[in-house]
């Protein structure tokens, strides 16, 4: 599976000074579509609840469209906090009709996340179906 993944940013750097972050991140949207339409990826995984919310704004979904075809699906959301875990987390997931896009708790702010969060998550079956998908090098 080592020679499937890639990883990349958003934003080449990011100033936390910005007074509209999710603003920067639309702008932003642009170049990192441009490096990731290289790929031509099956599945994207982003790694931040703030990425999957600047998803929705109506010009990043136009510019994902116009790289991996038309929405199929509305952004999903699932919050999971099993009942033996003390916090809970958001995780999403968006179709398109050549990628899917599943968000994940960004790995810095996410301490405590277990096994248990994912195997609770409603919408666990579309992570393994996207995820073994890359597997068997089908979408």
């Amino acid at each position: 599976i080592e020679d499937r993944i890639q990883s990349t940013n958003w934003l080449m750097s990011e100033n936390h000074s910005d007074s509209n972050r999710n603003e920067v991140l639309v702008e932003g949207s642009i170049p990192f579509l441009d490096a990731v339409e290289f790929f031509s990826p099956k599945v994207i995984m982003l790694m931040g609840k703030r990425l999957a919310v600047v998803l929705e704004n109506k010009r990043v979904l136009r510019s994902f469209e116009d790289k991996f075809g038309k929405l199929t699906s509305e952004v999903e959301w699932a919050y999971s906090k099993p009942k033996n875990q003390k916090r809970g987390f958001w995780f999403s997931t968006l179709e398109f009709e050549r990628c899917r896009i599943l968000g994940f708790p960004h790995p810095t702010g996410s301490h405590g996340l277990s096994n248990e969060h994912l195997e609770a998550l409603p919408i666990l079956e579309k992570y393994r179906n996207a995820l073994e998908g890359i597997l068997n090098g089908t979408p």
